[in-house]
């Protein structure tokens, strides 16, 4: 990377070379942020909604740090306006889907119904956030930020269509749980550093831990837990084929 700013920088401004940076570096954390996701899913036990969810998540946040047009992105303000914006969407797209569940309809009209519904209450949200921080309120927020949290609500309803309020919310909670991760993540200035200017290593080590996570056939932390009384029981006292027969 360094070799491509000292070439870039014979025909371009600082200004540019500084969004050049900032888009690479968006760009190599997308590996980062899916084999975050990976991780947390077949070793940690935490699932996600899909591949796509972690990243919108990831990405909404980081870009909501920068909401301040005065300030630096700040990742508490990212964590802050965030969880806001997608507690809305979820809520939003849980109820209207309910409400339109029981009709018979094509999967994209009603999507189509419930991004309405979302876009709707979003709009209003942030006037109300406008009012109440005043000129640090939503009215600063990138629309990139917005249209990638609104989208979320075709990965709510989809999959509310094949599981419960209760799964979606849980499995939703731990999306959000693996985005805030990898959003906390890529806000230390050292990851920043360490993927601009030794992005070869990087890759490299991506792709080391992806085959082992890809490999590994081992119990998931949560199974541990799940399956405690199990583990801690003594030889003896474990199931047999023999006392199984009796």
């Amino acid at each position: 990377m360094d070799f491509l700013i000292s070439v870039l920088e014979r025909n371009i401004t600082p200004t540019e070379i500084t969004i050049i940076e900032n888009s690479f570096f968006l760009i190599i954390s997308l590996p980062i942020v899916t084999t975050l996701t990976g991780f947390m899913r077949h070793v940690i036990g935490l699932k996600s909604l899909s591949v796509y969810a972690p990243i919108v998540v990831t990405f909404a946040f980081y870009q909501v740090g920068f909401i301040d047009v005065d300030a630096d992105s700040n990742f508490l303000r990212g964590i802050f306006f965030g969880l806001i914006l997608y507690v809305i969407v979820f809520l939003t797209s849980s109820f209207t889907y309910s409400l339109i569940k029981p009709l018979r309809m094509h999967y994209i009209p009603k999507t189509t119904i419930v991004m309405i519904s979302v876009s709707i209450v979003i709009i209003f949200t942030i006037l109300l956030g406008t009012l109440f921080f005043d000129r640090k309120g939503l009215i600063y927020l990138d629309i990139f930020p917005l249209l990638m949290i609104v989208t979320l609500s075709d990965t709510f309803v989809s999959t509310l269509s094949r599981k419960s309020f209760e799964q979606t919310s849980l499995i939703g909670l731990q999306t959000l749980i693996i985005g805030i991760l990898a959003y906390g993540f890529l806000s230390l200035r050292e990851v920043r550093t360490f993927a601009l200017e030794y992005t070869a290593v990087l890759i490299l080590i991506l792709v080391v831990i992806n085959f082992y996570i890809g490999r590994f056939v081992g119990l998931r932390l949560t199974e541990y837990f799940r399956f405690s009384d199990i583990l801690l029981k003594e030889p003896d006292d474990r199931p047999t084929k023999k006392n199984r027969k009796k």
